[in-house]
């Protein structure tokens, strides 16, 4: 099991694609007081698909923080529009290909395997709260999270 609970790199000039096939930089995708990103290892992955039903649970506790939940898949903008169908509320975005937002947030591949995680920014897109895990069930710490939307 490889967890990380420390601020990562700031995500300068990350681009990500929107189920729309617009192009959205992260600046676009914050709330008044930033976003709660969900990296998933893949949007087939059983076990991040259940942090994304209780993420999804959390969406009020993370509106009343002031942040915008989002999701961020690796693999295409069709497995977005499928995730989208199943999840309307939320905001599904692809990682952008050339800029691999996970591998530059430092939540790329790790001993083989993509690592999933939580990444909250501030409105400035600073990060302050970083969880990630190469095992996906490790991938999300509910209190922890809500912890640090306080």
């Amino acid at each position: 099991m490889s967890t990380s609970t420390h601020p990562v790199r700031t995500p300068a000039k990350l681009l990500f694609e929107t189920i729309t096939g617009a192009t959205a930089p992260l600046a676009d995708l914050v709330g008044p007081n930033g976003a709660v990103l969900f990296f998933m290892r893949t949007s087939a992955c059983p076990v991040c698909r259940r942090h994304l039903k209780e993420l999804s649970e959390m969406t009020t506790d993370i509106s009343a923080s002031g942040r915008r939940l989002v999701i961020v898949i690796p693999d295409g903008i069709q497995a977005a529009r499928k995730l989208s169908e199943r999840y309307p509320t939320l905001k599904i975005v692809v990682g952008d290909a050339e800029a691999d937002a996970q591998r530059d947030l430092g939540l790329g591949a790790k001993f083989g395997m993509q690592r999933s995680g939580v990444l909250i920014v501030d409105s400035a897109t600073v990060p302050v709260y970083e969880h990630a895990a190469t095992m996906p069930l490790f991938a999300l710490d509910k209190q922890e999270l809500i912890e640090n939307l306080r």
